[in-house]
């Protein structure tokens, strides 16, 4: 089914910076200053794909130091681009995988500061890991703080840009610079009720807008909103993960009413059968003309 067309802190005293121009694609602005990268140890060797494309970075990994430091192996890692830096030009082969800031303190500081934010604590107490150097997460945790949170949250960052798939890259603007943390102040960020239910509407919407750009259709409030009906009729088959959803959105958007047709009705209502397997035989009945 994949291949399918669908239908219609203060600076250090001693910190001289060095001016490192980048000029993201797609994001119609031209950033200067102390530019670094955090890219996820999760999802590819960041150690290595640095030194493959920068001879003398200035580079950490965030659980260095830290409780874990033994899983340093999926560490996230903040790199400092040296002048001639190739990272610049091979922009799209690490936006996906991390994201930029910008920040007038020196690594270390900085760094520092990165960690203490590697969990956060939960209304319950408990501490949970925050990904923040993920694209796809760091719009909806920035969107759901005010003016004063993003501030403190973001001590001496003061942009991050992040590439979204649907709208390429975008910026935020921190409105002021917060004093640094300690990396042994690891959870001292709170995140309230309000926060988590910000978060997870961001998510969603990120996930449909995701939708609409792969059913081909510009995003406009009409197709978002034809989105939501296929997402909540989705949901009346019980299909609840966002592969399973993203699927049948797939096939939706390609055999339109015929999924309404009684052959593919009884299949996708067959709740005793796992959601995967529903999907592939309406696919394949639609393809081979049985409903």
């Amino acid at each position: 089914m994949g291949d399918r067309k669908m239908a219609s802190a203060p600076p250090s005293p001693v910190h001289v910076p060095r001016r490192f121009d980048v000029t993201f694609p797609d994001c119609g602005a031209t950033h200067s200053g102390d530019l670094f990268l955090i890219l996820d140890g999760a999802r590819i060797n960041a150690p290595r794909f640095i030194y493959e494309r920068d001879d003398r970075p200035e580079m950490d990994l965030l659980y260095r130091s830290t409780p874990h430091e033994p899983v340093k192996e999926v560490s996230p890692c903040i790199v400092r681009p040296s002048e001639n830096s190739r990272l610049r030009g091979d922009v799209d082969n690490w936006r996906s995988d991390g994201i930029a800031i910008e920040s007038r303190a020196d690594i270390h500081a900085l760094g520092n500061h990165l960690r203490s934010l590697i969990s956060v604590r939960l209304p319950d107490g408990a501490l949970a890991y925050l990904r923040f150097y993920s694209p796809s997460q760091i719009e909806p945790l920035l969107s759901s703080f005010s003016a004063h949170e993003l501030t403190r949250f973001s001590g001496p960052v003061t942009r991050w840009h992040y590439f979204a798939p649907v709208d390429g890259w975008k910026t935020v603007e921190v409105p002021g610079t917060s004093e640094s943390q300690e990396a042994s102040n690891e959870g001292w960020f709170q995140l309230s009720e309000e926060h988590l239910r910000a978060i997870e509407a961001g998510n969603e919407a990120v996930f449909r807008k995701k939708l609409v750009h792969q059913a081909g259709w510009p995003v406009t409030p009409e197709s978002m909103s034809r989105i939501d009906q296929i997402v909540l009729r989705a949901s009346s088959f019980g299909f609840q993960t966002q592969g399973d959803i993203a699927t049948y959105a797939e096939l939706a958007c390609y055999y339109g009413d015929r999924l309404e047709e009684p052959n593919a009705l009884a299949v996708l209502k067959s709740e005793d059968k796992p959601a995967g397997l529903r999907l592939e035989m309406v696919d394949s009945m639609m393809s081979y003309g049985d409903a």
